[in-house]
């Protein structure tokens, strides 16, 4: 057993590449280490007339060895609360977000990937509840009520169906497909019914709360 040499008492992992114990765990190389005043100036002096990094890219080679690498890790559980700290409250720019979108359109995972995060994998799932049957009454025409009750605007966004190229979902509140009382549908877009089945629990009293 190797205990990482920040001091902090945990077992590092075996690395990947090297298949030697690694010296530290995710995030402690650095743990109370500060440099002296005469480092900084030899750092300071290097970068100053280094080339900037914007744009630049990893080659094959080393994505390669960075995945094997990454394979496999695991957060503690300190180190997980960090980042949702710094994470939280964080927006993305709006140029920050084209670029996301352009980086993932025409993006497709391959076979051995949705294999990978697909049925029980699958941060989702819910014990295949997904592929059971709706009633024989939860029709055409009873959707078209609750979108006719709800004046065909998602009860969530405010955005209305005419916006978009589709008719607006009709949503079971409690997320019991045999439960289709009036009172238990509502009228929600494909963006924000995607988000409601991914937290259920927090849309569920939300959406109770707004009735």
């Amino acid at each position: 057993m190797t205990l990482c040499e920040c001091g902090c008492g945990h077992e590092t992992e075996i690395g990947k590449v090297s298949h030697k114990p690694n010296r530290f765990i995710v995030g402690h190389s650095y743990t109370g280490r500060k440099h002296s005043p005469s480092t900084i100036q030899k750092l300071i002096s290097v970068n100053k007339n280094r080339p900037s990094r914007i744009g630049w890219h990893h080659n094959s080679t080393t994505k390669k060895l960075l995945s094997i690498q990454l394979q496999g890790r695991i957060f503690t559980d300190s180190w997980k609360r960090k980042i949702s700290v710094a994470m939280t409250g964080k927006v993305h720019s709006i140029q920050h977000r084209e670029k996301q979108r352009i980086a993932m359109t025409g993006r497709r995972h391959s076979p051995e990937s949705l294999a990978k995060i697909s049925g029980s994998r699958c941060n989702f799932w819910k014990g295949g509840v997904s592929f059971e049957n709706y009633p024989k009454e939860f029709n055409a025409s009873l959707k078209l009520k609750i979108r006719d009750r709800d004046n065909h605007t998602c009860q969530l966004c405010n955005r209305l169906e005419s916006q978009f190229k589709r008719k607006l979902d009709v949503h079971h509140i409690d997320f019991d497909k045999k439960n289709i009382k009036l009172s238990n549908l509502i009228s929600l877009c494909r963006d924000c019914h995607t988000i409601t089945t991914q937290y259920k629990d927090y849309y569920k009293s939300s959406i109770i709360w707004r009735l």
